[in-house]
Order: structure tokens, then sequence, then C-alpha cells
């Protein structure tokens, strides 16, 4: 089992969930944060989080740092309006066509943002944020 990526034991009670934490800190705990809050983390990431006492550990994680050196926003998204207005003076078999064009645009659009943000969450130093 190595370095605790199981999940920790126990079960929830919905009337101590939200109270500070006070079981054990280990690395399986850590690793169950990380996990949480995040992606998970590399065996530095998670011995780093089990060094520290688990509100630190959880302090490191929701203060997020100024993002600097993310990927920014793809500056070729595409804006459907024109080309929606267009279609209501298109005639049929130009209309048919356009739709068609649209579709694809749009597709790769969404495509193209959901690749972004995907990027942005695997390269941000606080995946708790972008979460």
């Amino acid at each position: 089992m190595g370095l605790g990526l199981n999940r920790p034991a126990g079960s929830l009670d919905v009337a101590t969930a939200l109270k500070p934490y006070r079981g054990p800190w280990d690395e399986r705990t850590a690793a169950h944060l990380l996990r949480r809050a995040g992606f998970g983390g590399t065996r530095a990431q998670i011995a780093a989080l089990a060094a520290m006492r688990a509100h630190d550990a959880v302090e490191s994680l929701v203060h997020f740092p100024a993002p600097n050196s993310l990927p920014a926003q793809p500056d070729n998204l595409y804006d459907p309006r024109a080309d929606i207005l267009a279609l209501r003076t298109a005639d049929p078999a130009t209309r048919q066509s356009t739709r068609k064009d649209l579709n694809k645009k749009m597709r790769d659009s969404v495509i193209g943002m959901q690749s972004w943000w995907l990027n942005r969450m695997l390269l941000t130093p606080a995946p708790l944020q972008e979460k």
C-alpha cells in the first residue's frame, strides 16, 4: 500500500463533519486531502503536507497564490452571434451548409476552451481554486 493512497478509515458524521479535524495526521490522510482538494499529489507533496500540522496543511491549500504563469485564456474563441443572425436571412440551401459550419466552429471552440481549462487545472499551483 505504500504512501497511503487509500482513503482514511471511518464514516461520515454530519454532526461533526465541518468541525476541525482532530484525527491522526500522516501520509495517508495527507494524500487523501490532496485528492479531495485537487488531483492528488506527488510523493514529495504528500510528505511535505504530512510533515505539517493538519490545520497548516489545509491553510496551505486554501490560500491561493496569484495566477502568474498559468496558461492564458484562448483568444480564438468563436462568437456565433453574427453567423446566427445571418442564418435568418439566408436561403434554405445556404442555411443548411452555414449551419453545419456554425456547428463545427462552435464544437471546436468548446473543445478549445475545455482543453485550456483542463490544462490550467493540471498546471496550477492551486488545484482547489480551479476545481
